[in-house]
């Protein structure tokens, strides 16, 4: 394309403003003109004149297609160039968040400049811009505080990138800042007695698990942990020594022949210590660590088949948006395209909540029906996608131990909200409530429902309306009136027999009530607190 030729000859970026194209031809003419260069050789003057003649006839390309460009066809220009800086091949990933918003940020360019002119369609552009850029810099300050690195390293960021670069920038400088804060920490050991014979086991028990402790447990906390492990190797290594010492000593005596034959065994013995700690301490550590990777990465594979169809989807249903909006302009259709933009909004909440697990994979394949264009069609598509909807599911429910409160679940769902812990639960006056938590306290307070279910046992005692079907030492799984409900310690002495119906029997079937249950009565809670507030 001779466009991105001409304004490289040039050094313009792809956004040039006439004043901007007018001054770079100017300062390359008075370089590169012969009248300039009288003093050259022939060949010289050869050079700068074809130098001359292709800055000359990029000056002239971009002057007219600037002047001839019709408006739409300049603001599908700029919207091209805002593309750049989005991935439709990010999702699934701690991206996918800033994504939405690049996305997002895209469409309303598209939207804000009908009916404006070209110089007014720059400053929208520049304004987009910079709001991207904002974006940009959001996901450095979160990388940047997750890993404990210093905003000085902003410096060497790019922004001229797409937003999956910009992240492999900030991972390659989080790798750096993990390198030198290693080598710090060697380096304060380095005139250690016996840093050198100790030197590769430090590697593999303390460095190498360096990284995994700043992922788990911030940076100033792996810092110590990693201190403590290299202490602990000295400790070892000193023991060992001052034991050979006190040996050498006993021996002194001795029979010079024997003395060497049992400081040989001595010598087995410490390399048996050695290698011991170094299996059992060091290797089975790495070994629970990289169980954990492989956790993490079987996660990821089946992240990544779907995101085998959640991606194309994505680039497809963005076409037709595009598709779609382009029409409209030309007829100049502004509510249809504040609709069309809207319709967008709604899509891509419902991808984060695909991406987070409360909406289901398969229900949100009906996505690829939108038509972007019949506003019905898509209302009732979107309508069925979020039917699917769920707050909770049993990973992220809590039943709260010693619970007495009249009125309020028993039961919490648990949210990670920008780095805070919430729990969520149901309060019969209030609708739903959420207050904040610490990981201690959830550990301490609380037990996961999966946990109970695993454990609860078959009971079978009520009286028609209250049932027990299963309990443990502190909960009760109940069929109250009907409903299923989860309850604090109920006498058994007051209820009769009751024979439990065999579906009931079945705890798989008992926690997919228990769940359908918990989502019915948050999000009729929802409904309720709203109400409340409004009066």
């Amino acid at each position: 394309m001779y466009f991105v030729k001409a304004i490289k000859v040039l050094g313009l970026s792809s956004n040039f403003t006439e004043q901007e194209l007018k001054k770079a031809y100017h300062n390359l003419m008075r370089k590169y003109h012969p009248d300039v260069n009288i003093g050259e050789s022939e060949t010289k003057r050869k050079e700068l004149e074809e130098k001359a003649k292709e800055v000359n006839n990029a000056y002239d390309y971009l002057i007219k297609i600037r002047e001839s460009r019709s408006l739409n066809e300049y603001i599908d220009f700029l919207t091209e160039e805002l593309r750049k800086y989005n991935n439709e091949t990010v999702f699934y990933s701690e991206l996918t968040p800033y994504q939405m918003m690049i996305t997002s940020l895209i469409a309303d360019f598209f939207f804000n400049t009908g009916n404006k002119s070209k110089a007014e369609v720059d400053q929208i552009f520049q304004e987009s811009k910079k709001e991207i850029r904002s974006v940009f810099d959001k996901l450095r300050d979160k990388y940047f505080k997750q890993y404990g690195i210093n905003q000085k390293y902003a410096k060497e960021l790019n922004y001229e990138v797409s937003l999956q670069e910009f992240y492999d920038q900030l991972k390659k400088i989080k790798e750096q800042f993990l390198e030198q804060v290693i080598a710090e920490v060697r380096q304060k050991y380095q005139n250690y007695k016996g840093y050198d014979y100790l030197k590769e086991l430090i590697g593999i028990v303390a460095i190498f698990n360096f990284k995994i402790y700043v992922e788990k447990n911030g940076l100033e906390k792996a810092i110590d942990m990693v201190h403590q492990e290299i202490e602990g190797l000295f400790d070892l290594y000193f023991r060992i020594v001052g034991k050979f010492t006190m040996i050498e000593e006993r021996l002194e005596s001795n029979d010079s022949n024997l003395k060497q034959e049992f400081l040989e065994q001595m010598k087995q013995e410490h390399d048996k210590i050695l290698a011991f700690f170094q299996k059992k301490r060091a290797l089975d550590d790495v070994e629970n660590q990289l169980d954990e990777l492989k956790r993490k990465i079987d996660r990821q594979i089946q992240l990544e088949n779907q995101a085998k169809i959640f991606n194309p989807l994505f680039a497809k249903i963005m076409a037709k948006y595009y598709e779609s909006i382009q029409k409209y302009q030309i007829i100049n259709d502004t509510n249809k395209i504040y609709s069309l933009t809207k319709t967008l909004e709604m899509v891509i909440q419902i991808f984060n909540l695909v991406i987070t697990r409360k909406i289901e994979f398969d229900s949100f394949l009906l996505l690829e029906h939108l038509t972007f264009d019949d506003e019905l069609i898509d209302a009732n598509i979107i309508s069925s996608v979020c039917n699917s909807l769920t707050v909770a599911n049993e990973r992220n429910i809590y039943l709260k131990k010693n619970s007495y409160l009249l009125g309020i679940s028993i039961w919490s769902v648990l949210e990670e909200k920008d780095g805070i812990l919430y729990l969520k639960y149901y309060d019969s006056i209030l609708g739903t409530q959420e207050r904040v938590v610490t990981k201690e306290e959830v550990k301490e307070d609380y037990i996961l429902l999966d946990a109970f279910l695993k454990e609860m046992k078959l009971v079978g005692k009520g009286n028609g309306v209250l049932n027990i079907l299963y309990s443990n030492d502190l909960f009760d799984v109940v069929l109250y009136d009907g409903e299923l409900d989860i309850t604090t310690f109920t006498p058994l002495e007051f209820l009769g027999h009751f024979d439990i119906p065999i579906e009931y029997q079945n705890k798989e079937y008992v926690k997919i009530k228990l769940l359908e249950m918990i989502n019915k009565k948050l999000n009729q809670g929802i409904s309720k607190s709203r109400k409340v507030k409004r009066k």
